[in-house]
């Protein structure tokens, strides 16, 4: 079981490990000169990791407070991918259609600190 957990609540989930995607960005800059020089810069330390896969939370309860918690700093351990917690925020929740167990799989993206 996965777990997200915040100063305010936690919730635990199933992961969907085919759903998995996972980006690092770093921003880069580029400061052109006249005469046509350009320097590139990179502001190193500020990348921007972002989780992003399939949750099944066992009710619609779950699914609210998970929701509930999106923006709030926590920290997110994925069994499949985690031997630690991470630090990390949700960003984005997506449910698809309740089941007929009541069981709510929903797309979540979190960004890693």
């Amino acid at each position: 079981m996965s777990t997200y957990t915040t100063t305010t609540a936690s919730v635990t989930f199933t992961a969907a490990a085919d759903s998995w995607n996972e980006t690092f960005d770093s921003e880069i800059n580029v400061l052109a000169f006249p005469g046509g020089d350009a320097v590139a810069i990179s502001l190193a330390g500020q990348r921007d990791g972002r989780r992003t896969f399939k949750a099944l939370l066992s009710t619609l309860a779950d699914y609210k407070k998970l929701r509930d918690m999106r923006g709030r700093s926590g920290w997110l351990q994925v069994d499949v991918w985690d031997s630690v917690p991470i630090q990390a925020s949700l960003q984005r929740i997506s449910p698809d259609p309740i089941q007929v167990d009541g069981v709510v799989y929903a797309q979540v993206q979190f960004v890693l600190y």
